[in-house]
C-alpha cells in the first residue's frame, strides 16, 4: 500500500469536493484517516483511491507534485495568491534537481490551478533560466550543470505541452527559428507551444539556422508570421543585413517578422526592418493575433470587391 499521506485539502482537490465533505467522511469513518499530533486529518493515497473507486468518484483533481512539506506549502500559497516569485523559486529548486518528471508535474499542477501558460512561461520559467544564466556567468555553475538544467526544463516542457488546451486551427503558418550560431532555443520552443495553443500551424526550425536557408524556406512556405530568436550579440552588423533580407522575404510573402532575445531586447525595429521586437510570450501572441485580425479584415474586404 502507498504510505504517502495527504491533507484534507489535497483529498478535496483530488476528488473535486469541498473540504467539509472530506472532513465529514473522515468523522463518519467512511474515509479512513489518521490524526497528526496537531489534530489534523491525514489520508493514505491508496485508501483515497479505493474510496473513489468504491463510491464512483472520478479522480479528476490534481495532487501536488513530489516536494518537501515546506515546498508544498509554498506551492499552495503561490498558486492561490498568484505569487510568481515564490513559484519561480520552487521551480528553480526543482530544476537544480534535474528531475524532468518532477518539473513536468510541477508545471501541470500550476497550469491546472488556472495560471495561464503565458504567465507560466513569462513569470516563472523565464526568470529561472535568467537566474541560471547569471549563475553561469558568475562561474557558480559549470557548463555541464547549465546544460543539464536547460535540457531538463526543455524535456519537461515538451511533455507538459501535450496537456495544454489548443484552440481550433486558424489556417495560418508561423515559422520559428534561431539565427546562425544561435544554440539556445528553449525560449523559442516555449513560444512555439504558446502559438500552437492559439491555433497557429507551427513550423519550428530549431537552432543555428543558416540565414540563406531560412530565406529560401520563407519564400517557399509564405508564413503569416516569422519569429526569430537572437541571443548572441557578436557580429551584429552582419546580422542586421541578413535580418533585413529575412524581413523583405517575409513581407513579400504577406507576413510579419517578430524578433526576440537578449541581443535585440533594447533595439529598434528600424535597425532590422522587422515589425516587432517581443520581450515575452504574451507580447508575441498579442502582436501575432493583431496581424491575423488585420489580415482577416483585408481578405474580407478583397472578397467583397
Amino acid at each position: 500500500m502507498d504510505q504517502k499521506l495527504i491533507s484534507t485539502r489535497s483529498v478535496a482537490a483530488l476528488l473535486n469536493v469541498a473540504e467539509t465533505t472530506v472532513k465529514r467522511w473522515a468523522d463518519e469513518n467512511t474515509l479512513p484517516c489518521v490524526k497528526s499530533p496537531g489534530g489534523h486529518r491525514k489520508f493514505l493515497v491508496q485508501q483515497v483511491i479505493e474510496f473513489a473507486e468504491k463510491h464512483k468518484y472520478p479522480l479528476t483533481g490534481l495532487l501536488p507534485p513530489p516536494l518537501t512539506q515546506q515546498q508544498r506549502d509554498q506551492l499552495q500559497l503561490g498558486v492561490y495568491t498568484r505569487n510568481f516569485s515564490l513559484l519561480s523559486k520552487i521551480f528553480l529548486e526543482e530544476a537544480f534537481q534535474a528531475d524532468r518528471y518532477g518539473l513536468r508535474d510541477l508545471m501541470s499542477y500550476i497550469y491546472k490551478h488556472h495560471i495561464s501558460y503565458d504567465d507560466l512561461v513569462d513569470h516563472i520559467i523565464r526568470p529561472v533560466m535568467e537566474q541560471v544564466g547569471i549563475l553561469w556567468e558568475q562561474k557558480k555553475l559549470e557548463v555541464n550543470q547549465e546544460h543539464k538544467i536547460s535540457q531538463t526544463v526543455t524535456e519537461a516542457l515538451h511533455w507538459f505541452s501535450t496537456e495544454l488546451y489548443k484552440k481550433p486551427k486558424n489556417g495560418q503558418i508561423v515559422v520559428l527559428s534561431c539565427g546562425e550560431q544561435e544554440f539556445h532555443c528553449l525560449g523559442l520552443q516555449a513560444i512555439a507551444y504558446g502559438l500552437e495553443c492559439e491555433g497557429w500551424t507551427v513550423q519550428f526550425l530549431g537552432a543555428n539556422m543558416p540565414y540563406d536557408s531560412l530565406h529560401s524556406y520563407i519564400k517557399s512556405v509564405k508564413p503569416a508570421v516569422v519569429c526569430l530568436s537572437l541571443t548572441v550579440e557578436k557580429n551584429m552588423k552582419n546580422k542586421k543585413n541578413e535580418l533585413r533580407h529575412i524581413a523583405h522575404a517575409t513581407h513579400s510573402a504577406g507576413g510579419i517578422l517578430i524578433l526576440g532575445g537578449a541581443a535585440v531586447q533594447n533595439a529598434s525595429t528600424n535597425n532590422f526592418g522587422c515589425d516587432y521586437i517581443a520581450n515575452s510570450l504574451h507580447e508575441t501572441i498579442v502582436f501575432a493575433d493583431k496581424h491575423l485580425k488585420k489580415k482577416s479584415r483585408y481578405n474580407t474586404k478583397t472578397k467583397k470587391i
